[in-house]
């Protein structure tokens, strides 16, 4: 797509008003240095706070915030341990988008170093909770989750619950002018539905849109100056053919694990294996669709929210990876490293307009991280 199609709006739309933006405002090529520790980056210089969602830095947020399932509570992400009990465990501090153990490296973190007052990011290892499907108890959050609504077994349907829960937490912080303050959104959601979407097929489409948009605009009218970043769903299909030769994975899945993804697993490489993975892969297609259509959808409405989609999950082929790209727990959840990659591309791509941003990720699992300057905005069109 042409850049102009995504540019010529932010001059002429603003809820049907012209919007002035900076004269040194970036859309495109990153001009900024890389390094491998954020922390290594130059401070950026201090300004007021900006009133217009296509002005915003990374120090201008006072909140983060994230919506999904086992992936963003980092479950299994510390691997297999030696007592059984953390075997059961979320890894949240360590979660690629809301991770703010020290010395984590999170999309959380990335953000802190240029908001030290940043409120959110969730810490510590605590016991897995469950909310899936229609099976969603109450009582599932802990204080030291502060604004990580993901909840295991999630589905895109318990996306509705978290951000009830989300919306009460974050105006029950008083720390947080819920007006005015700028509040960042993650969002992952579909691994589950895509796990039983073989079986039932109920996640449709239409079903997938309207039940992410309702998401979205529930977020919106309560939690008004909030940028919304999606990440598209990876094909998790491509699991199997990323761990199936592997010893422990087999055993593994031998006693029971192969139940982790019902659609992925158990079948095998068998005529039945191969057609539900195929099903799979057609699903995430079609919800992928319909996210970006979505985010066109968002693309300069308003000026105090704004929806971004990452692409590159729905572009990436998992088997492009080795094996202890996932957690040798389950053979099935992202590990450390993994979440690591994840955060440092998702950071990097925040800063370039939806025509430019990376479409896939590469094979270095130790990308570098890009240091913002004051002229990066990050981008919402």
């Amino acid at each position: 797509m042409a850049v102009l199609k995504y540019l010529l709006p932010i001059a002429t739309l603003l809820v049907g008003q012209a919007v002035a933006l900076p004269t040194n405002f970036t859309t495109t090529a990153l001009g900024g240095q890389y390094v491998n520790d954020i922390r290594q980056c130059p401070p950026l210089p201090k300004r007021t706070t900006p009133s217009s969602v296509k002005d915003l830095r990374p120090d201008d947020f006072k909140a983060i915030m994230a919506l999904g399932d086992s992936i963003t509570a980092g479950f299994a992400a510390e691997g297999l341990q030696l007592n059984p009990i953390e075997n059961l465990f979320e890894n949240r501090g360590l979660s690629f988008s809301m991770g703010g153990d020290r010395g984590a490296i999170t999309l959380a973190n990335m953000f802190k170093t240029y908001s030290s007052g940043l409120r959110g990011a969730s810490t510590g290892d605590r016991i897995v909770s469950y909310c899936g499907g229609s099976f969603c108890p109450p009582g599932q959050y802990r204080d030291e989750d502060y604004f990580n609504a993901a909840q295991s077994g999630a589905k895109v349907e318990n996306l509705d619950y978290e951000a009830n829960w989300l919306i009460g937490r974050v105006k029950a912080d008083r720390n947080i002018n819920v007006q005015n303050d700028w509040k960042f959104l993650q969002v992952l959601i579909g691994a589950n539905d895509m796990c039983g979407v073989c079986k039932d097929g109920k996640l449709t489409g239409d079903v997938y849109e309207r039940q992410l948009r309702a998401v979205l605009e529930k977020i919106r009218t309560n939690l008004p100056r909030t940028v919304v970043n999606v990440m598209s769903i990876f094909k998790v299909s491509q699991v199997w053919d990323l761990t199936k030769n592997e010893f422990d994975c087999k055993v593994k899945r031998a006693i029971g694990l192969k139940f982790l993804c019902e659609c992925a697993f158990p079948d095998g490489d068998t005529a039945s294996g191969v057609a539900k993975r195929k099903v799979m892969d057609n699903y995430a297609n079609e919800w992928n669709a319909r996210l970006f259509k979505l985010v066109d959808e968002y693309r300069g409405k308003y000026d105090d929210f704004a929806v971004i989609a990452d692409p590159a999950g729905a572009n990436t082929p998992l088997t492009q990876y080795k094996e202890d790209f996932v957690s040798n727990l389950d053979c099935f959840h992202p590990a450390t490293s993994a979440h690591q990659f994840m955060a440092k591309n998702l950071w990097n791509n925040l800063f370039l307009s939806s025509a430019n941003k990376q479409q896939k990720w590469g094979t270095n699992m130790k990308p570098q991280i890009y240091c913002p300057t004051e002229a990066d905005r990050i981008q919402v069109v």
